[in-house]
C-alpha cells in the first residue's frame, strides 16, 4: 500500500481531544482508504488503486505520524509504503521510503475499536433513507472567502457565535443559504451560495 500526502490528508478532520483514544487517530482500512473523525465531521480518503491483497486494518494515533505526514507534505518527498507481510509486526506499522535519503518511520498499532462510521455515512447503503437524491458540487474557491469571512465576523465570538448554519431547499439547481449570527448584538452574517449539479 503507498502512503502519500493524500492518503495522510483525513487527519486534520480527526479529533484533537487526546482523550478521546479511538478517534484522536488515523485509521487504515483494507480496502487502502483511510478515515478520520472528529466525531462531528469525518473525512475519508479513497484511493483510485487498491492496495495487495492481505492488508489488514489498524488504527495509528495522529500525534504517531505527525512528522510522516509533515514529510509527505514536501513536494520533493516519495510516497512510503506498507508491506502487508512485514510492515505490520509487533504491534507497530513500519512506512518504509524507496528513497535512501527519506526516513522509513514507525508507529504503534492502537489497540481501540474505531467507530462504524458506515452506520452514518448517508450513502453506503443505497434505498435508505439516507441515500442520495442529487449530488452538488462547491468549488473551494467560493468557500475559502466564505469561512474566512465567517471566521472574521466571528472573532470575538464564543459558543454559538462560531456555528455556521447550512439551509438547504428540495430543488438542487437552487441556491442554498449559509448564515452565521452573533446572539448577543442581533447582528448576522449571510451568504447565499449557487451549487453546480453534478449529474449522475
Amino acid at each position: 500500500m503507498q502512503v502519500n500526502h493524500r492518503t495522510l490528508a483525513p487527519i486534520h478532520c480527526a479529533s484533537t481531544d487526546e482523550t478521546r483514544h479511538n478517534i484522536n487517530t488515523l485509521s487504515f482500512e483494507s480496502s487502502g482508504e483511510t478515515i478520520a473523525t472528529s466525531g462531528h465531521i469525518l473525512a475519508r480518503f479513497i484511493p483510485s488503486e487498491k492496495p495487495e491483497p492481505g492488508l489488514c486494518e489498524f488504527v495509528v494515533g495522529v500525534k504517531s505520524i505527525a512528522e510522516l505526514n509533515k514529510s509527505q507534505r514536501k513536494k520533493t518527498s516519495e510516497p512510503v509504503s506498507i508491506d502487508a507481510d512485514k510492515s505490520i509486526a509487533n504491534g507497530h506499522v513500519l512506512f518504509e521510503s524507496p528513497d535512501p535519503e527519506q526516513c522509513d518511520y514507525s508507529s504503534a498499532k492502537l489497540d481501540v475499536e474505531y467507530p462504524n462510521w458506515r452506520q452514518v455515512h448517508p450513502y453506503m447503503e443505497p434505498g435508505s433513507r439516507h441515500a442520495a437524491h442529487h449530488t452538488v458540487a462547491i468549488s473551494l474557491a467560493v468557500l475559502e472567502p466564505l469561512l474566512a469571512a465567517a471566521r472574521q465576523f466571528s472573532e470575538t465570538r464564543k459558543g454559538d457565535g462560531k456555528m455556521l448554519r447550512f439551509e438547504f431547499g428540495a430543488d438542487p439547481e437552487t441556491a442554498f443559504v449559509a448564515t452565521i449570527d452573533d446572539t448577543g448584538s442581533g447582528d448576522r452574517l449571510e451568504f447565499v451560495v449557487m451549487p453546480m449539479r453534478l449529474d449522475k
